[in-house]
C-alpha cells in the first residue's frame, strides 16, 4: 500500500462521490415544533462535496448514490441535475406505499443562541441496501477520474473502493460497515493503528494522564507556536484559538494527546512526554489498577527522550520514579518548581524555575490545574533543550480547549459554563474553581458517562459535586455500554443528598433545562459536566431564559 496523493491532471470526471442522497426539511429560526412551513434542500456530506465543486469552481463531478423511483426521488434528482452533478444510481422501485425511501433530515437553526436541532429519518433507507455489484465502476472510471471520495458503509462497498478503512476503537467488530469492508477483503485500521503509524514517520512528544491531558497537549501546542514553530498537532478537543482538533504544520513535528483508553498509547513512536496524572480509569481496557500503573511505566520507559511527569501525583511520581523522569509541579522537590502561584485576573500567574532556566507564566484560564498542566508542557520544552521565555509569554493569550470551562455566556444574569469533566478528580477541581469564581449560587450539573464508572465511582462522584449549593443529576450517558441493572445517575444523587447536599434527580437529561430555567436566577452559575450530550443544555437553558426575559 502506498500513501501520498497521485492526482492525475486529467480525466473524464474530476471528482467522483460515492454516498447517500438526503433531502433535508428546514424551517429556518422557527423550531421545529412550531413550524408550520419548510424549505427544502438537497444534501449528504458527499453530494455537498460534489455540487460545490461543479457550482463554484466549473469542475466536472459525479455523484452515485440509491436512487428510489418516486416523488421523492425526482426532487432530489432533479436538484443533482440542476448543480451539474452527473449521476450514477442504482435504482430502486417504490409504488407509493412500500418500498425503501430516499434519507430524510429535519433541522432548524437555533435562534443562534442554541445548538440547531437535527434529526434523521433513515428508516429503510435506498442507501443501506447497496451492496457489491451495484455500480459499474469500470464503467465510471473508464474515462478516468482525478479524485474519488466516499464516506461511511460506502467505503466498502467494493474492493476497488478502498485501500484502507480506518474506525473508531469505539465502533464494535459487529458494526455492518466493518463486517462489509471486512467481507471486501479490506484492511481495517482502528484509531491507534492510524496513529502508531503517523507517529513512525515524524517525530513525536505529547502529554498523557488520567486527566489534564487534553489542555496539557494543547498547552504545548500554544507554547511551540508562540515561540515560532508550526507542529502539527491532534489534540483531543477544539484549540479555542484555531476552532480545530487537528493541523497539518510545516514543520517535522507532530504533537499528540496519547490516550490510554483503548491502550493507544502503547503504539505511538514518542520522543517527549509529559505524564500529567495516573488513577483509576479505563479497567475495562487494563483490567487492575496495577495493570494500569504498569502500562504507564511500559510507555514512559519507551520514550525515545525526555519524560516529565507531576511531582504532585502519586501516581505519575511513581510513574517517574521506575522511567528516570524529570519532574515538575509545586511539590518543592521538583525539578521544574511552581513559585508564587497565585489567582489573578481570572486566571493565575507564577514563576517556573527550572533546573537552568526561568520563566513567568500568567494565564487567563482559571484554575490551579491549568497552572499546573501549562508547567509541565513548559518543561517538556526546557528538557527538549527549548528556550522557555518566549514559549511561557505565548501562554498568557491561550484561550483553553472547547468544553474545558467553557463559558457559554450570560443571559439574565445566570452564567453558563460547560465542561467535559467525567471522573471524580475532574469533577471536583471544576467545582472548586465554579466555587471559587461564583459570585452567587453555583448550580452543579452532572451527567455521569459509562455505567461502569457510574457503578465504580457514584460515591467519589457525589464527594466531588458537594461543595455546590445545587447539584443537579441526571441519568447516566452510556455511549458505547450497554445498560446495566441498577446503575443509574440516582446512584451518585443518593449518596450526594447522604452527604446533606441539595441534590436534584432529573433522569432525562431532556427535562434539564425546563427545570433549571424555572428555578435558577440573577447571580447564578450553572455549570454542566460530563461526556455525553450534557453539552446541550446551556443552549437550551439559554433560549429559554431569553425568552422568559
Amino acid at each position: 500500500m502506498k500513501y501520498g496523493l497521485d492526482i492525475k491532471p486529467t480525466g473524464a470526471i474530476d471528482f467522483v462521490s460515492l454516498g447517500a442522497l438526503v433531502h433535508r426539511l428546514d424551517p429556518g429560526i422557527i423550531p421545529f415544533r412550531k413550524a408550520t412551513s419548510c424549505a427544502i434542500h438537497v444534501s449528504g456530506g458527499e453530494f455537498n462535496c460534489a455540487a460545490n465543486l461543479a457550482d463554484c469552481f466549473g469542475l466536472k463531478t459525479g455523484i452515485a448514490s440509491a436512487m428510489v423511483d418516486y416523488a421523492v426521488g425526482e426532487l432530489i434528482a432533479e436538484r443533482v441535475k440542476a448543480m451539474g452533478v452527473v449521476p450514477f444510481y442504482k435504482r430502486f422501485a417504490h409504488d407509493g406505499v412500500r418500498g425503501p425511501n430516499m434519507a430524510a433530515v429535519y433541522s432548524d437553526q437555533g435562534f443562534g443562541v442554541r445548538a440547531p436541532v437535527v434529526f434523521y429519518n433513515r428508516s429503510n433507507e435506498a442507501a443501506g441496501l447497496l451492496k457489491p455489484g451495484d455500480f459499474d465502476w469500470k464503467a465510471i472510471f473508464a474515462g478516468g477520474v482525478r479524485w474519488f471520495h466516499s464516506g461511511g458503509i460506502f467505503a466498502s462497498l467494493s474492493p476497488g473502493t478502498a485501500d484502507l478503512v480506518v474506525a473508531s476503537s469505539a465502533v464494535p467488530e459487529q458494526d455492518p460497515e466493518l463486517v462489509a469492508a471486512g467481507q471486501a477483503g479490506i484492511p481495517i485500521w482502528r484509531r491507534p493503528d492510524l496513529l502508531a503509524a503517523l507517529t513512525a514517520g515524524i517525530s513525536t512528544i505529547g502529554a498523557t494522564g488520567t486527566h489534564g491531558k487534553t489542555t496539557t497537549t494543547a498547552l504545548l501546542v500554544a507554547a511551540l507556536r508562540a515561540a515560532g514553530e508550526d507542529p502539527s498537532f491532534i489534540v483531543g478537543g477544539d484549540l479555542v484559538d484555531w476552532n480545530t482538533n487537528g493541523h497539518h504544520g510545516t514543520d517535522p513535528m507532530l504533537v499528540i494527546e496519547a490516550d490510554e483508553a483503548f491502550r493507544t498509547f502503547e503504539r505511538l513512536d514518542l520522543e517527549g512526554l509529559i505524564v500529567t496524572n495516573v488513577e483509576t480509569e479505563h479497567l475495562e481496557h487494563f483490567g487492575t489498577d496495577i495493570d494500569l500503573m504498569e502500562a504507564f511505566v511500559d510507555v514512559a520507559v519507551g520514550v525515545h527522550g525526555p519524560v516529565v511527569v507531576c511531582a504532585d501525583d502519586p501516581g505519575s511520581r511513581q510513574v517517574g520514579q521506575r522511567a528516570g523522569a524529570v519532574t515538575y509541579g509545586v511539590d518543592r522537590d521538583a525539578d521544574w518548581r511552581i513559585v508564587d502561584l497565585t489567582r489573578h485576573d481570572g486566571g493565575s500567574r507564577f514563576e517556573l524555575v527550572g533546573p537552568s532556566q526561568r520563566a513567568h507564566v500568567s494565564l487567563i484560564r482559571p484554575g490551579a490545574h491549568v497552572a499546573i498542566n501549562a508547567a509541565g508542557a513548559l518543561a517538556l520544552l526546557g528538557a527538549l533543550g527549548r528556550d522557555i521565555g518566549q514559549a511561557a509569554a505565548g501562554l498568557a493569550s491561550f484561550r483553553g480547549v472547547g468544553r474545558r470551562w467553557e463559558q457559554r455566556g450570560t443571559v439574565s444574569g445566570v452564567t453558563l459554563v460547560d465542561d467535559y469533566a467525567h471522573h471524580p478528580t475532574e469533577v471536583s477541581a471544576t467545582v472548586t474553581v465554579a466555587r471559587d469564581l461564583a459570585e452567587g449560587r453555583v448550580w452543579a450539573v452532572f451527567q455521569p458517562h459509562l455505567y461502569s464508572r457510574t457503578a465504580h465511582f457514584h460515591d467519589e462522584f457525589a464527594a466531588a459535586l458537594c461543595p455546590a449549593d445545587q447539584i443537579v443529576v441526571t441519568d447516566v450517558y452510556g455511549s458505547r455500554e450497554e445498560p446495566v441493572p441498577g446503575v443509574t445517575g440516582e446512584l451518585v444523587a443518593d449518596s450526594a443528598r447522604r452527604r446533606g447536599a441539595s441534590v436534584h434527580y432529573v433522569p432525562h437529561r431532556a427535562d434539564l433545562a425546563p427545570y433549571l430555567a424555572d428555578r435558577v436566577s440573577a447571580g447564578d452559575l450553572v455549570l454542566t459536566m460530563g461526556a455525553g450530550d450534557i453539552t446541550l443544555v446551556p443552549t437550551e437553558l439559554a433560549m429559554l431564559l431569553a425568552e422568559r426575559a
